[in-house]
C-alpha cells in the first residue's frame, strides 16, 4: 500500500483536528493542584529587535510571567 504525500496530509490535519476534542488519559498524569497556576514565559528570541528592559515590559504587558533568555 503506497501512501501519498496528500494523503499523509490530510491524515495529519485530521488527527491534529480531532485530538484536543478527545479525552486523553494523560492529562490526570500532568494535572497541576489547583493552588498552582501555570506560568508561561515568552522566548526572548521573538523580541530580538528590543533591549532587555523594553522586551521584558512587553511580555509583561502581554500576560507573560517572564522571559527565557537566550545568550
Amino acid at each position: 500500500m503506497s501512501l501519498s504525500r496528500r494523503k499523509f496530509i490530510k491524515g495529519l490535519g485530521a488527527s491534529v483536528a480531532v485530538a484536543p476534542v478527545l479525552a486523553s488519559p494523560l492529562g490526570r498524569v500532568y494535572h497541576t493542584p489547583e493552588d498552582e497556576s501555570l506560568k508561561v514565559h515568552l522566548f526572548s528570541k521573538h523580541l530580538h529587535f528590543l533591549d532587555i528592559k523594553e522586551a521584558a515590559q512587553i511580555a509583561a504587558e502581554l500576560g507573560f510571567a517572564g522571559l527565557d533568555r537566550t545568550p
